[in-house]
Parts: structure tokens; C-alpha cells; sequence
């Protein structure tokens, strides 16, 4: 089965990336404002989406018993983390389990994958995805919003604004941005972008084995082995020919013949024991023709 992408998954990581920005934003606002700093100008949505992509995509995590793969299904994480939450662990402990499942080191990166696998509803739309999908449409919604979302938050109302622009473009269009697909799809935002990341996957997946596919996420599961060709049976053996009787010791055919004829007229025929020996023989041979 194909991993893909879902209109509800799309808006669940649109809002999830909106919500640790807001944390974020918050946290160097006041510090910020403590400093007294007039030149501040805050992170917005794809600040932190590159933060996170840079961390999950960081090739000098260690790995761990419990890491995720690319193949990994995000239900297989998500149930240890459910785990950890019914055993009520000590948040420190619980976020450190997440740095190790997500192989990630971020603050930003730890919120956002909390959120999205543990959040209501989280866990159940995500049945069906693997980290590799995930990952690559963070990707996907980072390149395709280059140029239409800024990187920092600004403007009058600055993060009102930002969220406004950001919903705009991922959720739900309320007014015309000018872009050239936007503007003709008779569909919702979220359907457009899980259906064009989709379709570029499937492009992208004819190119791959099954295996291959498995290993990177886009094909979920394990593949049972493919079965190997039954083997052709093999010919049956050529019957050995019989081996032809070996030609007779005229030598010792003629010696029985006389000794055979000689009985027949009432003569005493004498034979040494050398003679007696070679038609044993002969005769032991020739029965066992």
C-alpha cells in the first residue's frame, strides 16, 4: 500500500508548524522586550519549518533502538509514545524519548512531533504514513511556498497577519494571491496540495523497485517475499543400455562341448583342477547374463 497524503494529515501539519512557531514567537518576544531590543524581528512559519526539516534530515544523529527510519510507520511511533504518556513519565523524560524516536535535537522540531503524532486525531490520521512521506512533504510545502510565505513575521499586526497568510495559501482561500494554480482549482486548498504532492510521488516511485520503495516510506509495510520460479523439473535419466554380454571364451565353450560330448557316448572325461576352476567360472558367468 502506497504512503500518501491526506487533505485532514496536510491541515494537521499546516496548524502544527503555526502552533510552535506561536511558542516560539512568544518565548523571543518577551525575551525580546526584556533586552530592549528595537531591531527584533521574529521567526515566522517558514523559519521554523526549515529548522525542522534541517533537523529530521541531520545525518550526525545517533541512531537509536527505537530511531525511525524512513520506512518507519508513524502509528509504530506514535504507540510508544502513547506508552510513555499511560505510564506518566516525567515530561523531561517523555521529550527525551522523542529526541531519540525522532533522531532530532530541536526544540522546535521536538513540539512539532509531539503534536502531530499525539495530538487528538494525530495518531489515527497518521495510521497510514511514514516518517519518510512526512518528511518529504515538509519538503514539499517548504519549496512550494517560497516567495509567497516570509520567513519572518512582519507587518503591522505582524503575527496575525502571518497566520492569516499562511492559512491562506495552505488551508483555506479566502482572497487572491495571484498565483496561477491557486486561483483555477475547484477543489479545497488542503485536497490541491495532498493530491499534487501525491502525484509527484507516484512519478517519483515508478522509478524504484518495491524494495527499494519500502526502504524510503513510499510503500508501507513490509513486502512478503516474491515467490521464487518453481524450478523446470529436470529431465528423466536415459535408461542406461544394456551392456552387451561379453563374447564367450571360445576356449572354454569348446572344452564344455567336449567334455558334454564325451559323457554322451558313455566316456570318462577327466578334467585337472586349473580346468575345473576356468569353466566354473565361465559357467557362473554366463548364468549371470
Amino acid at each position: 500500500m502506497n504512503s500518501r497524503m491526506s487533505p485532514g494529515t496536510h491541515k494537521i501539519i499546516i496548524e502544527s508548524i503555526l502552533e510552535v512557531t506561536a511558542t516560539g514567537y512568544q518565548t523571543d518576544w518577551v525575551s525580546a522586550r526584556l533586552n530592549h531590543s528595537q531591531s527584533w524581528i521574529p521567526g515566522g512559519f517558514k523559519h521554523s519549518l526549515d529548522r525542522i526539516i534541517t533537523d529530521l534530515l541531520d545525518p550526525s544523529r545517533p541512531t537509536t533502538s527505537i530511531g525511525r527510519t524512513p520506512g518507519t510507520l508513524l502509528r509504530d511511533s506514535a504507540r510508544i509514545l502513547e506508552a510513555l504518556r499511560i505510564e506518566e513519565v516525567y515530561e523531561d523524560v517523555f521529550r527525551q524519548k522523542v529526541r531519540e524516536l525522532a533522531l532530532c535535537s530541536k526544540n522546535v522540531t521536538v513540539n512539532f512531533v509531539e503534536r502531530i503524532i499525539t495530538a487528538d486525531g494525530g495518531m489515527g490520521r497518521f495510521s497510514n504514513y511514514t516518517w519518510g512521506t512526512l518528511i518529504r512533504y515538509l519538503m514539499f510545502i517548504n519549496m512550494h511556498s517560497e516567495g509567497w510565505i516570509t520567513r519572518r513575521v512582519v507587518g503591522e499586526s505582524r503575527w496575525y497577519d502571518h497566520c492569516s497568510i499562511v492559512r491562506n495559501f495552505f488551508v483555506y482561500l479566502e482572497r487572491d494571491i495571484g498565483h496561477s494554480e491557486l486561483n483555477r482549482i475547484d477543489v479545497s486548498l488542503p485536497e490541491f496540495w495532498a493530491e499534487k504532492f501525491n502525484n509527484e510521488q507516484a512519478d517519483i516511485q515508478e522509478c524504484f523497485s518495491n524494495e527499494t520503495a519500502v526502504v524510503h516510506g513510499y510503500l508501507m509495510g513490509h513486502l512478503e517475499p516474491e515467490p521464487e520460479p518453481e524450478p523446470e523439473p529436470e529431465p528423466e535419466p536415459e535408461p542406461e543400455p544394456e551392456p552387451e554380454p561379453e563374447p564367450m571364451n571360445k576356449q572354454s565353450l569348446m572344452k564344455l562341448q567336449g567334455i558334454i560330448d564325451s559323457v554322451s557316448r558313455g566316456e570318462k572325461y577327466e578334467i585337472n583342477e586349473g580346468e575345473y576352476l576356468q569353466l566354473s567360472q565361465y559357467l557362473k558367468d554366463l548364468y549371470s547374463q
